[in-house]
């Protein structure tokens, strides 16, 4: 009996009191507002500052002082820009006020990003993370969280090439769970069950909730009479995603964001009108100069991403300018906790920490090399395991066929040794925990 007066007695108090960091400062603000003793909350004060300088070495690492300069010099160019004239088809519509990016890790969003916010007029939000429109590598509703997309919200979904994918994925997969089934080994690892957490993390060190998040993962969250106990959510402890493999979550989110009969959740208005708004990448096509003629960026860049955008009614910037596309060769870099002052930080900081820190050991993105590098993973057991994941019909019309995969299976076996070998003995194991490396297949018939 004493135990459930207690237990009532804590829940009153946590739901009555300034329970958790943020909504202490925030009653500590409106106490000044409105001429309170500042004096006589020291404690509140000190909070207050701690996360203002928080705040500010999270700005300072993320983007350093010569990044703001260089952003500021980039904005008073921009001005001086002239913005490209759009077809006549374009005449008497709306501007588009978003362009909402989708993606699977490793598919080069980020570059998607950056290439749009050099070229897109300003005023033109280029969205991949927010508080309304889910993880830039989840679902739509209502399989994922976020907001339905309006008439004025344009979609761009980026592809990549599903043998050069696994390998990236199995290296980072940007989750605890597969990060443990990875330890295995990527043979077993591509054949796994595959299962990711409520994306982006939220929890009492990130106080920015999303409702849409908040509703999406509580109803995914084992209930439990302990959790008058916690003064937040656990979505770290929440299953977001599951399917059969890595293989199939990939094919199921592409068949979504590219459905032609999407669910009404997923947005605003008329189907049609949702079908028009959406553009379709592979990040293969505008990496690199399919001529050969130049190692230029732009030619493809422009052809393939800038024309399409033009086509959609976007407003970009007479002189389109190229992004070097790069691939992340030396794996994630996990930053340094302790220096930061935060115990749990946020996936979206991690993973741009993580970008500015990789680009400086990065080389430019080249379809065929990565498509050689599939010998130094794969065996020929794996090769036709993915094979026999993929839903062929639908890859054919992302753009891949995979015919170079068909010719490496008519390969000896003893290529496939022998790239391996070479590949184990110069790979260098990630930072942290060293990475499971696979004994070659003995005794198996691999043809």
């Amino acid at each position: 009996m004493l135990f459930c007066y207690l237990c009532t007695f804590y829940v009153i108090i946590r739901n009555t009191s300034d329970y958790d960091e943020g909504s202490s400062l925030k009653a500590f603000m409106h106490r000044l507002e409105k001429g309170g003793k500042p004096k006589e909350n020291a404690m509140w004060q000190a909070q207050l500052e701690k996360q203002i300088l928080r705040g500010q070495e999270l700005a300072r690492i993320i983007e350093p002082e010569e990044d703001q300069e260089e952003k500021a010099d980039a904005l008073v160019k921009q001005e001086n820009r002239r913005i490209k004239d759009l077809p006549d088809h374009c005449s008497g519509k709306p501007g588009f006020k978003e362009i909402i990016i989708k993606g699977e890790r490793h598919t080069g969003t980020n570059l998607m990003r950056s290439i749009l916010q050099h070229n897109a007029k300003e005023g033109i939000t280029v969205a991949q993370e927010s508080l309304d429109i889910g993880w830039k590598h989840g679902f739509l509703p209502p399989q994922g969280w976020g907001r339905p997309l309006a008439a004025d919200d344009l979609l761009l979904v980026v592809t990549r090439d599903v043998f050069t994918w696994l390998p990236k994925i199995f290296r980072e997969s940007y989750d605890e769970i597969m990060k443990k089934k990875s330890r295995k080994g990527f043979s077993n690892f591509i054949r796994t069950e595959y299962g990711a957490m409520c994306q982006p993390l939220q929890n009492k060190s990130h106080p920015h909730l999303s409702n849409y998040q908040k509703k999406f993962c509580s109803a995914r969250r084992e209930h439990h009479w302990w959790d008058v106990f916690q003064n937040y959510d656990n979505y770290d402890k929440v299953v977001g995603e599951t399917a059969e493999n890595v293989i199939q979550i990939r094919t199921q989110k592409y068949k979504q964001w590219l459905s032609e009969n999407p669910a009404p959740e997923a947005f605003h208005g008329s189907k049609e009108q949702f079908l028009q708004n959406r553009i379709h990448v592979r990040l293969e096509s505008y990496t690199i100069d399919n001529d050969g003629l130049t190692n230029s960026a732009k030619d493809p860049q422009e052809r393939v991403i800038g024309r399409q955008l033009i086509d959609h009614c976007v407003h970009l910037y007479d002189d389109f300018r190229e992004v070097a596309g790069y691939t992340k060769w030396q794996g994630f870099v996990q930053p340094n906790k302790r220096k930061l002052g935060v115990k749990n930080m946020p996936l979206a900081v991690r993973e741009e920490m993580a970008d500015k820190e990789e680009m400086k050991n990065s080389k430019s993105f080249d379809t065929e090399k990565e498509k050689q590098m599939v010998l130094k993973r794969y065996s020929k057991e794996d090769l036709r395991f993915v094979l026999s994941q993929l839903d062929m019909e639908f890859e054919r019309k992302l753009g891949y066929n995979y015919d170079y995969i068909y010719e490496m299976l008519e390969k000896d076996d003893s290529v496939f040794e022998s790239a391996r070998r070479k590949s184990r003995h110069r790979e260098k194991p990630m930072k942290g925990k060293s990475r499971h490396v696979e004994k070659p297949t003995e005794g198996k018939n691999l043809n």
